[in-house]
């Protein structure tokens, strides 16, 4: 792949080599007596079309040694006068808190088509992956699952969407209540581990750079869940005006139809003041806090009489037809929850080994929405899942499993309908 590379590179930034010296008849001259006056017009076109002799392979040589690299400017697709259309989506496929646990979190991420047995990314065109947060904490695999993610995303930036939980913001602040002794220890020390998750650690830097919400084909992805007063539109730079109110906010006259005409809204609004919180580690504010995207509960257990007629809201000013979230763990049946009719699904089933090892994952396509289970249960054989034995150990012992898939459909009767209208 490399000597291919090299090759094309060469090709872009080196015109062919011209045969060498060849006499001046091949040219098309005559070759006849000219008068003095005119052998100088012959020799400068002479100069001109006869290429000066090439060095020789040893010269070549030598002086390759010497050259230094060219940086060749290479157009990218959306520069180009007519890019080619992205591969339209297929299908969302979402996973939960993965809390420290990666043989757990690569049973899940196999079993839903998303990688291979080298964990690399396996899912057909048109996938769109997201993970909603909370890979941190509880367990002792913090480095090799942010590795992972971290070549996931680099490798399909558009169809990788990892999001901040409101553990990866409780680690950059240094609230580490959750932090188990062999992760500190994987990272060589509780210094180092500050250090990775610094604003210019090899952690931190990255997940300083992550949203706390996507919208993706009509679902919107939160770790904990948005309130509609995050959503809401307001005037260029909220965070100058004035405090949010507890409640949701919303107006007369606010909502999809709106006018936002230098206004911010919709989950621009909220990655913005998250990503600022973040940034300058205003650890404090109400963004980040209980109410917040990262921290809310509500739709996933207050009662839905009340909670359901404000997710409704927060799907309007999104333009979604609904949410899925993690953070509120469903540890006692393993399942994803559905709540409000199908407008929202807790996907936070327990996929750590803290909280049982569950294995689940969501996919949406279109309107048609199926839970994804493990049907036997697959990765390690035997008793090495709990002992700590390893994805990689298990697999050179020839004792991995990739697990069985079964679906559960979850489609509400609202979308078998076709109707979305909230």
């Amino acid at each position: 792949m490399a000597a291919t590379t090299a090759r094309r590179r060469n090709h872009r930034t080196s015109p062919p080599r011209p045969p060498r010296g060849r006499p001046l008849g091949d040219l098309g001259l005559p070759l006849v007596i000219l008068p003095a006056a005119a052998l100088a017009i012959v020799a400068a076109v002479a100069a001109i079309l006869i290429p000066a002799p090439f060095p020789s392979a040893a010269a070549d040589a030598a002086a390759a040694q010497h050259q230094q690299p060219i940086a060749v400017a290479v157009q990218r697709d959306d520069e180009k006068p007519n890019p080619s259309p992205p591969a339209p989506i297929r299908k969302v496929i979402a996973v939960g808190d993965l809390h420290g646990d990666l043989p757990h979190a690569t049973r899940v991420l196999q079993m839903a088509g998303i990688v291979d047995d080298a964990l690399e990314w396996a899912a057909e065109d048109g996938t769109v992956f997201v993970q909603t947060g909370d890979v941190v904490d509880r367990g002792p695999d913090t480095i090799a699952l942010y590795r992972l993610l971290q070549r996931l995303h680099a490798s399909r930036p558009s169809a990788v969407h990892p999001l901040l939980g409101n553990h990866e913001v409780m680690n950059m602040a240094n609230d580490l209540r959750y932090v188990t002794r062999e992760d500190t220890a994987s990272f060589g020390g509780a210094a180092a581990r500050r250090a990775a998750f610094a604003a210019d650690g090899w952690i931190g830097a990255w997940l300083r750079g992550l949203n706390v919400s996507a919208v993706v084909d009509r679902s919107v992805f939160v770790h904990g869940g948005i309130l509609p007063a995050w959503v809401a539109a307001v005037e260029g730079d909220e965070e100058k005006k004035g405090k949010r109110k507890k409640e949701d906010g919303e107006r007369e006259g606010e909502g999809e139809n709106a006018t936002t005409k230098g206004k911010v809204k919709g989950v621009d609004r909220v990655n913005g003041e998250a990503g600022r919180a973040v940034r300058d580690a205003v650890w404090r504010a109400p963004v980040l806090g209980g109410d917040g995207p990262l921290w809310y509960r509500g739709f996933a257990q207050d009662d839905e009489r009340t909670v359901c007629k404000i997710l409704r809201r927060t799907l309007r000013l999104v333009d979604a037809d609904r949410m899925v979230i993690g953070h509120t763990p469903q540890y006692e049946t393993g399942r994803v929850l559905s709540r409000c009719g199908g407008r929202v699904f807790v996907i936070d089933v327990g996929i750590s080994a803290y909280y049982g090892g569950h294995c689940a994952a969501l996919e949406i396509a279109g309107e048609n929405v199926t839970a994804l289970y493990c049907a036997d249960g697959g990765g390690v054989e035997g008793e090495g899942e709990e002992d700590g034995a390893g994805v990689e150990g298990a697999r050179k012992a020839g004792k991995w499993r990739r697990p069985r898939q079964v679906r559960v459909d979850l489609t509400p009767a609202w979308a078998r309908r076709g109707k979305t209208e909230l």
